[in-house]
């Protein structure tokens, strides 16, 4: 099902702050397949590395956000692929006592109606609710589960000479309507987007005082829709398309830490040991760990 994406760039105590967003990467990937009637003809993942400071402090954050693309023969095919991502890794949260120490624990992920920490140690479906697909539409809501995908309102060209030119227009919601919504003209061409958390530090009367780390791996497969049960999971991303597994995967990660020796921010070379830092095993539990 759709997640809900939250902005949190970084709290500043001076009402006047100015934001200054500044773009650090932009890749394109994309994979090409061959044409038939009604058919998958590509599948393309724009990456955005991008970082927020403040004119009035030393807080920021850096995060990564993706668009993934789905480009199909007729604009009649649109639904009949979907998307599943899964994800593994985790996501913590820092705060500054009143002594001076830094007391560390998980941040909260929902997971299919429960919300549990953000510790990911293996591959998992990444969704709210029962549905497995990717920005699914609550069946409550509406019975097409595509209604949420994006369309272009013009013709865009998926490539990589094209990224930044793209990125700008998919960038601005006013650009795409819903795909269930069937306004304006039907394009090959759907999208759908993922801004996960990333790493923040905040200051609080000029002393840094909350911090937040995420080291995040994905998977974004295509699956042909009837492969995609409304509930449960798919056949896993390595099983074969002929036994109801994906067309394909594409891989990407959402890792940045902040160091705040170097007052800089960085990447875990380790994930498992980043996350396996904090010991947990119940969400309602207390679950502090002092660094």
């Amino acid at each position: 099902m759709k997640k809900i994406i939250t902005f949190v760039l970084f709290i500043t105590s001076v009402a006047s702050a100015e934001i200054i967003i500044t773009p650090l990467k932009i890749t394109f990937e994309e994979q090409n397949f061959t044409s038939s009637a009604c058919s998958l003809k590509k599948i393309a993942l724009l990456k955005q590395d991008f970082k927020a400071t403040s004119t009035e402090d030393s807080g920021g954050s850096v995060r990564t956000g993706i668009y993934g693309f789905l480009e199909t023969s007729d604009p009649s095919c649109q639904r009949q692929f979907a998307f599943v991502q899964y994800i593994k890794g985790c996501a913590i949260e820092r705060t500054k006592t009143a002594s001076g120490r830094w007391n560390s624990h998980y941040k909260t992920y929902q997971l299919r109606g429960r919300e549990i920490d953000f510790n990911l140690p293996n591959w998992t479906v990444d969704t709210i609710d029962d549905d497995p697909m990717y920005a699914s539409t609550d069946f409550a809501t509406s019975s097409d589960r595509h209604y949420n995908y994006l369309t272009p309102k013009s013709p865009v060209v998926l490539s990589d000479k094209n990224k930044t030119k793209l990125l700008n227009y998919v960038h601005y919601s006013s650009n795409a309507y819903p795909l269930g919504l069937n306004q304006g003209p039907q394009r090959e061409i759907s999208y759908v987007s993922d801004y996960p958390s990333g790493a923040n530090i905040f200051y609080f009367n000029g002393l840094p005082s909350l911090q937040y780390d995420a080291v995040l791996d994905f998977k974004l497969c295509v699956y042909k829709s009837t492969d995609v049960p409304r509930s449960g999971n798919p056949q896993n991303f390595d099983v074969p398309e002929a036994q109801g597994g994906p067309l394909v995967c594409v891989d990407w990660s959402n890792n940045h830490i902040y160091d705040r020796i170097s007052r800089k921010f960085t990447e875990s070379t380790d994930m498992k040991s980043f996350c396996q830092n904090l010991k947990s095993t119940n969400y309602l539990s207390v679950r502090i760990h002092n660094k």
